[in-house]
């Protein structure tokens, strides 16, 4: 049986090896990595329960051996930072280890120490365990002046004394216009990651419901500013309620402003849902619907709007007035543009498409035809320009044209439907009655 072997056991392993340049900046590049932590203190990400194991039993050898060579500060409060929020602080093995850390915190004032000991006090906010009981007792009887927390946060929130100090945070976000900000004023240097915060926001988020649901703007501009409250930066912990709390007042408003506007912020932030859902996993499957429904509107929009600039027609009228029924209709479950590559990267110059956020893929030929991809319950429909024909493939058609690619080979959307058990409805006489009574009755 094959052994598997942590990649930092086998690092550790001595080996005859041939020697190695080392690479030029490679020792000042950690020596700056070192600087930064025993500045800072600990880091905010959470060390690996193997490697955390292997630094617990360290620092026991350490205490038995009573050699602390080369043992920063930094490395005792990132060490007492990760036992608090691990499964190893009950672990008998390492009650040693527990006491020595709480017993140099009891005696210490060293700065670094004191933050790893708060934010841990932050992480492990709301648990009933004696461990964490002690831990807020210390921190209450530290000097305010000796803690990387505002005066306001200790005294008037009352961190370390109120069990119900996240009652209190969640009225002051009520009244605050950027709560990613005021949190930080607090002394918070990463909101979004601790479990103060955490609970805080959830307490805060049940009381601005009522006002969420008459479609309160400075509510909705609160979330967001919590959200995402710098570019790139994004709450990932939160993003499910958010999300949910923004879309679910809209689900049934008619004002096209409000609804555009938090469109706009949802892609711009966590991308096109039919493109890449991963951002979108926690989000509820309503609010998932009702976002797709959206773009759906959208490309459809953005399609005839498309149409309307870059070719001269008066067929696509009808055709217009066709596909916004069976739109409103709500048979259209996705929807997607295609273009040839020289009319999407015109439209990437223009204002209104970068104000449209409206995606869509691209075919390499310079045809000058557009395609509109739909799917319509088990169907997949697409229409074009000029003299195309309605073509409707079944959507487990290994043939059929999928939705929502960046590129494509046209000859999959030019393709005959007819030899793959589909149908081909071309635009004269009656066409919109037989296109609407096939779909009526195959697309379940």
């Amino acid at each position: 049986m094959t052994q598997m072997v942590k990649l930092s056991e086998l690092l550790k392993t001595k080996v005859d090896a041939p020697s190695q340049r080392v690479m030029p900046g490679y020792d000042d590049m950690i020596r700056t990595v070192e600087g930064i932590e025993k500045r800072w203190g600990a880091t905010t990400v959470s060390a690996d329960e193997f490697d955390l194991k292997s630094d617990l039993d360290a620092y026991l050898d350490r205490l038995r051996t009573g050699n602390w060579n080369k043992y920063g500060w930094y490395k005792a409060a990132q060490l007492f930072r990760d036992l608090m929020s691990s499964r190893f602080r009950d672990d008998s093995n390492y009650q040693t280890v527990k006491k020595s850390l709480f017993a140099t915190l009891s005696a210490s004032s060293k700065k670094t120490f004191l933050r790893a000991a708060t934010q841990s006090a932050l992480d492990c906010y709301g648990e009933s365990n004696a461990d964490v009981d002690r831990l807020y007792k210390l921190l209450a009887n530290t000097p305010s002046k000796d803690l990387p927390l505002s005066e306001y946060m200790i005294e008037e929130i009352g961190i370390f004394a109120n069990r119900e100090a996240h009652k209190v945070a969640a009225l002051k976000l009520s009244q605050s216009i950027d709560l990613y900000k005021e949190v930080q004023s607090w002394g918070v240097i990463e909101p979004h990651s601790c479990n103060f915060c955490f609970q805080a926001f959830q307490t805060y988020l049940t009381s601005v419901n009522a006002k969420l649901m008459k479609l309160d703007r400075l509510s909705r501009q609160q979330l967001m500013s919590w959200l995402t409250p710098q570019p790139n930066k994004i709450g990932d912990r939160y993003i499910g309620m958010c999300v949910d709390a923004l879309i679910s007042p809209l689900q049934s408003t008619t004002d096209p402003s409000v609804r555009k506007e938090l469109l706009d912020y949802l892609v711009a932030n966590l991308e096109d849902l039919r493109v890449n859902s991963a951002k979108w996993a926690d989000v509820s499957e309503d609010s998932c619907a009702t976002v797709r429904s959206w773009l759906t509107d959208q490309t459809l929009e953005f399609f005839f709007d498309v149409i309307s600039r870059f070719e001269e027609s008066h067929m696509w009228a009808d055709r217009k007035n066709f596909w916004t029924k069976i739109n409103k209709k709500n048979w259209i479950k996705n929807a997607w543009v295609v273009l040839d590559e020289q009319t999407s990267k015109d439209l990437e110059r223009s204002p209104q498409e970068r104000e449209a956020h409206a995606s869509h893929g691209t075919y390499n030929l310079k045809k000058d035809k557009f395609y509109f991809l739909m799917e319509i319950g088990n169907l997949i429909v697409v229409e074009g320009t000029h003299s195309f024909s309605v073509k409707i493939w079944p959507k487990a058609s290994r043939q059929a044209p999928r939705l929502n690619k960046k590129q494509y080979d046209v000859r999959h959307l030019t393709d005959d439907p007819t030899k793959r058990n589909g149908r081909k409805f071309p635009h004269l006489g009656d066409w919109p009655l037989k296109v609407e009574t096939y779909l009526r009755n195959n697309r379940k």
